[in-house]
């Protein structure tokens, strides 16, 4: 919200550029760069809010999983491969920050919740919406606003296989992918992400264990 005035500024000045018409080559130079500003404020407004978002997830599940952990009273799947891969340390387990393999923040968070049984308390659209959450914050952080060419191609390929073209725009330049903003859609998963993560863990933690 920080961030919206500053943003629909440039939204409008973009929208009167484009409803103009006979315009002299100095204004078509002034219109373009309107365009290109108005671009790069939405990037600015995606890799702010992006990075709040991935910060908060991160030290709640940090935070939570092991107070879950304590709670939970089952046996976890003697073959979970996480479970295997840290010895059948339950302790380690339930930490998302220690991480086995490849994984990453997001995939080690779902590994636990996975191989707990907790995974359907958190939505039918978290795995796919916190992976997309820390994708974009890594690739934003790491690569700038313009990332290289091989890392925007991959990124819009996983856009169209993983059905996730509603929840980022792509402006291109020429035929190729040019740079990754989000979408309304997109702003709102996030905030519905956090929001049922915050009420599944806080029923699990503190509410009645046999509910869940």
């Amino acid at each position: 919200h920080a961030l919206q005035a500053w943003n629909d500024t440039y939204t409008r000045e973009a929208d009167d550029a484009a409803t103009r018409r006979n315009l002299e080559d100095r204004e078509v130079d002034q219109v373009i760069e309107i365009f290109y500003h108005a671009g790069f404020a939405d990037l600015a407004k995606s890799h702010a809010f992006i990075c709040t978002i991935a910060a908060f997830l991160e030290s709640l599940f940090k935070q939570s999983l092991p107070a879950v952990g304590a709670r939970f009273g089952q046996t976890l799947p003697p073959d979970d491969l996480r479970l295997l891969d840290l010895a059948r340390n339950l302790t380690r387990f339930w930490k998302p920050q220690i991480k086995v393999g490849k994984e990453g923040i997001a995939s080690s968070i779902c590994a636990i919740l996975r191989g707990a049984g907790l995974l359907g308390y958190f939505g039918p659209t978290f795995e796919r919406c916190i992976d997309a959450v820390f994708d974009y914050r890594n690739k934003m952080v790491h690569n700038g606003y313009e990332w290289p060419i091989d890392i925007r191609m991959k990124f819009k390929a996983k856009m169209d296989q993983q059905n996730l073209t509603g929840w980022f725009s792509v402006a291109t330049s020429g035929d190729a992918p040019w740079f990754f903003t989000i979408t309304p859609e997109f702003y709102g998963e996030c905030l519905k992400l956090c929001d049922r993560s915050v009420l599944a863990i806080e029923g699990l933690i503190i509410g009645d264990w046999e509910l869940y």
